[in-house]
Order: structure tokens, then sequence, then C-alpha cells
């Protein structure tokens, strides 16, 4: 609106000054005539022979005459140019105006579905830490019961269905985090790590791991490490471990009765990195040509009469492409129906580092002899236990079920060390562990929750909360041990 009044202000003021240029050059014209004619008066009666003063008079007339109609025209054009100028301009800032006005309503409804998108996920992400913590607190009770029971001599008959029993539980709890690392994958918050790690002994461990699976297919699984591939090297070992877990566990359920063979070759050696080649061969029934692209796919596998045989989510090639993305690869398939299969890939560490190696297996259990544990947990079964685990080492364990009563315990009693599970019914552990700081107390904590932590700003996130470290459900036993008399040796 501003603009069009703009637009017909500058009409106006154009066409006045084109009319006053045009009168004023009238007027000069009349003015000339006229002293013309005062000359020829005054020349009629000085001279001898008097021109004819009537065609002098008339002659410039019609030179006025013309000059007059010569600038109307002028004046007639000068106004149409102008008209057709200001509708041009009115037509355009018509245009612009609707075009400023549908781009206004695009961004509005941009914003509205950057807003629906955002709530849809933080909804998904809100599920999955909800169905990750209900999920996996009763999967920590079945895994650490049948531990309990495997390390308390059980009958030779009873063996069998103690180790089918942990099979099982280890293989649900591998589809769920199969589910919840793709969510984790896609958020933009993923990163990856750099820390230092043995890398033989990582390899040795996940065939360890998975030696029970090994048996159960009748699968020989062998591992060659080139001697020249340094212990100490620089990386992410978690995401390292779940993408090798993820092949050769695979590569085992689809070769029943043969063989699985993990290589790892020195590609490339410099005194601040090394370049890495791992190879999962397997002798199994191998992937058809055009099913091979398909496989990395989210939920596919080589066919529905494989996922009613072998079982699974489909998920596991995908989680191992998208690691390997963030990390700076990519896999490689050479695969023949019958014969078998070769996944590799290759992967860059840095070796300028020292490392310190712990070997959980050298623990000193004794120093958790009297010590005063503070177990703030709501769930009974996970009480249960946790409270085995620590006097199992005749260490003393109070149980608090929620976030108040947790608050009192601590101010009231010296505790060597407090476990704080996150997610409690009244105040969320966090929470706690702030206001136990708050109070003055110096007792290291440890974030207890099934949530998977993982990335430097997690852990930081946890520190910054008032809490040492973290343990994860379901528990692994030597990780618990090791993160509890670490803290109790370095806190003494």
């Amino acid at each position: 609106m501003k603009r069009l009044i703009f637009l017909i202000f500058l009409f106006f003021s154009i066409y006045a000054n084109a009319k006053s240029i045009i009168t004023s050059g009238y007027f000069s014209e009349i003015i000339t005539l006229s002293t013309n004619l005062k000359e020829i008066k005054h020349n009629n009666q000085t001279q001898v022979n008097p021109i004819n003063t009537s065609q002098v008079i008339n002659s410039e007339i019609d030179k006025t005459k013309h000059f007059s109609k010569l600038v109307n025209l002028l004046s007639i054009a000068l106004v149409a140019i102008l008209s057709l100028l200001s509708l041009a301009l009115y037509k355009n800032n018509t245009i612009e105006n609707k075009s400023n006005n549908l781009l206004k309503e695009k961004n509005k409804e941009l914003e509205r579905e950057k807003e629906r998108s955002e709530k849809a996920i933080k909804a998904k992400s809100d599920f999955l830490a909800t169905i990750s913590h209900e999920l996996r607190t009763p999967l920590n009770a079945i895994n650490i019961i049948s531990e309990i029971l495997m390390n308390e001599d059980p009958k030779e008959s009873q063996v069998e269905n103690i180790i089918s029993l942990q099979i099982s539980t280890n293989h649900l709890m591998n589809l769920i985090n199969d589910v919840l690392q793709i969510n984790k994958i896609e958020s933009p918050n993923f990163s990856t790590e750099e820390i230092e790690f043995n890398l033989r002994k990582k390899i040795e461990n996940i065939d360890k791991s998975l030696y029970e699976i090994a048996k159960l297919n009748n699968v020989q699984c062998d591992i060659n490490i080139d001697e020249e591939i340094p212990k100490k090297v620089i990386g992410d070992p978690t995401k390292v471990s779940q993408i090798l877990i993820n092949l050769i566990s695979n590569a085992i359920k689809f070769s029943g009765n043969g063989t699985v063979t993990t290589n790892l070759k020195l590609i490339r050696k410099t005194d601040q990195e090394v370049t890495v080649k791992f190879e999962v061969i397997d002798n199994g029934m191998g992937i058809p040509k055009e099913k091979q692209e398909l496989i990395f796919e989210n939920f596919t596998q080589g066919s529905s009469e494989i996922s009613r045989k072998f079982g699974g989510t489909g998920l596991g090639l995908t989680i191992v492409k998208k690691l390997l993305e963030h990390l700076g690869s990519s896999i490689n398939l050479y695969s023949e129906e019958n014969v078998g299969s070769n996944f590799n890939f290759e992967l860059k560490f840095k070796t300028d580092k020292e490392y310190i190696e712990q070997n959980s297996d050298d623990l000193d259990y004794s120093i958790l002899e009297d010590k005063n544990f503070l177990l703030v947990e709501d769930n009974s079964i996970t009480q249960v236990i946790t409270q085995k685990l620590i006097e199992k080492h005749n260490a003393y364990c109070t149980i608090a079920s929620n976030g108040k009563e947790a608050l009192k315990l601590a101010k009231q009693n010296k505790y060597d060390i407090i476990i704080m599970d996150i997610n409690l019914p009244d105040i969320n552990g966090d929470k706690v562990s702030e206001e136990i700081r708050n109070f003055g107390i110096i007792t290291p904590i440890i974030a207890f929750t099934a949530i998977v932590i993982e990335g430097e700003e997690c852990v930081q996130n946890i520190k910054s909360k008032g809490m040492n470290d973290y343990i994860n459900k379901p528990i692994d036993t030597k990780l618990f041990y090791t993160k509890i008399i670490n803290l109790l040796t370095t806190t003494n």
C-alpha cells in the first residue's frame, strides 16, 4: 500500500513538473512574439518603405500555433508514457505483494511441519527410552540370576538349561539393541569417540562372547591378526565391537556345521596412524547377487524363508553399514550361493598415545570387604540381584526405593559408594545426585540405568549432574566390579 501511494505521488510530481516546463516554454514564446511585434511597429515607424505588418504578424501567429500544437502533442505523449509506467509499476507491485504473501504462507506451513516433525521425533525417542527401560530391567534380572545359578555349582542336568536361558536372554537383548541402535544412528546427535584401546584383546573378547552361539550352531570360529598391527590404537571401540559382533554372529547363524574366519590385515602404517582391513569370511549358504544390495536396507533379509528359519530383525547389516559410514568407511561384500560370503572393510586408527591396559580378570575384590553401599533402585528384582552382587564380596548394602528415601539416608549415614538408578518414581536420579552434592557429600555416585549411555557428550552430562561414572543394565558383572573398584581405589 505504501509503495502504491509512492507511485501515485511520483506520477503527479512528474506530470506537474512536465506541465510546468511546457507552460513556461509556451509563455516564453508569447513574450517573444510580443517583443517581435513591438520591434516591427518601431521599424514600421522609422523606415521609409514600411513592411506589411499584417503579414509578419500572421506569420508569427502561425509559428506560435504550430509550436503550441507540438507542445500539446508532446504533453499528451509524456502523460501517456507516465501512465503506462505507473500501470506497469502498479502491476509489478501487485505481483510482488502476492509473491510475498505466498512465501509468508509457505514459511508458516514449513514452520508448522517442522514443529510436527520435532514433536514426532521427540515422541519416538521418549517411547524408545521408556521401552528400553521397561525391557532391560527384567532382562537384567534374568541375565544376573542365570549367571548366579551358573556360579553356584549347578547339577550337570541343570547346566544345559541355564546355558539355554543365557543364550535366549542374549538373543532377546540383541534384538532390542538392534532397534535402539538404528534410532541412535539416525539421531542428529550421534557422534563417534576417539579413545585408546587394545584392538587384539577387543577381538578376542568378541570371540569369547560368541562362543556359545558358535557351539550351538556347530561352527568353528578362527581369528587371524597380523602381528604388525599395534596392540594400542585410538578409535571408537564400542562401534568397532558392534560392527564385528553383527558380522560374526550373522556369519555363524548362516554357516551351520561350517567355519567362520575373522582376519585383520595391516594395509598401511605410519608413526601416527595405521589402516587395518577387517574380513569376516564364512563357508555358509551365501547370498544371491540380486539380493546383495537389498540386505543392507532396514528390516530386510535374503528371503521370507530365511526370516522364518533363522529369525532376526534384518537390522544387523543396516547397522554395520551406517556405523561404518560414521567412521568414514564402507562395507564390501563378495558372496556366492552355496559357497560362502566375505564381508570386509577398512578402518584407520591413530597410534600416538600411551595406553594403560586394565584387565578386569586381575581385580582385587578384597577392596569391597566391609564397604557400605547405598543402592537407590525402585525395581524389587533388580534390588535383589544387585544386592547379591554387592554382598558376594563381603560388602554391606542398604536399599532406597525412591529419591526422597535416598536423600534421607545419604544425610543420616556415611557410605563408601552410591549406586543411583536414573529413573525413579518420585525424583529422577540425576536430580537426587545434585541434591546430595549440595549437602557437601563427596561419596562416589555411579549412575545405574537401562538407557544406553554412549559418547563423550553423554558421559560429560552424567558427570555434570554430580555422578562419577555409569553402569548400564543389564549388568555386565565384570564391568560392574571394575568400575566400583576403580572408584573406591581412586577416592580412598
